[in-house]
């Protein structure tokens, strides 16, 4: 991404080194080995973050669930059923 104005063998050293690493200036640092490592990376933890967000989503729905469960199960032990006053049990 630098401006290799340098002739000779090493300002061509240099700007080559930089297009390999960084994709040179047309790309403006998001080419070549950097820029796609770079971009790896935040595709991977963007990938992370929506498994744990639909992690914790199924977490909570589960636990809702049990929740549900459980307090249908208490209002049955406890006589909070519906279907038994309605037929006068």
């Amino acid at each position: 991404m630098s401006n290799n104005d340098n002739g000779g063998l090493l300002g061509g050293l240099l700007g080559g080194v930089d297009n390999v690493l960084t994709g040179g200036e047309q790309a403006q640092g998001k080419g070549g080995l950097l820029g796609g490592v770079v971009g790896a990376v935040g595709s991977t933890t963007q990938g992370l973050g929506n498994a744990l967000g639909q992690t914790t989503a199924g977490v909570g729905q589960a636990v809702g669930d049990v929740g549900n469960t459980v307090g249908g199960t208490v209002g049955n032990v406890t006589g909070n059923d519906q279907r038994y006053k309605k037929s006068g049990i």
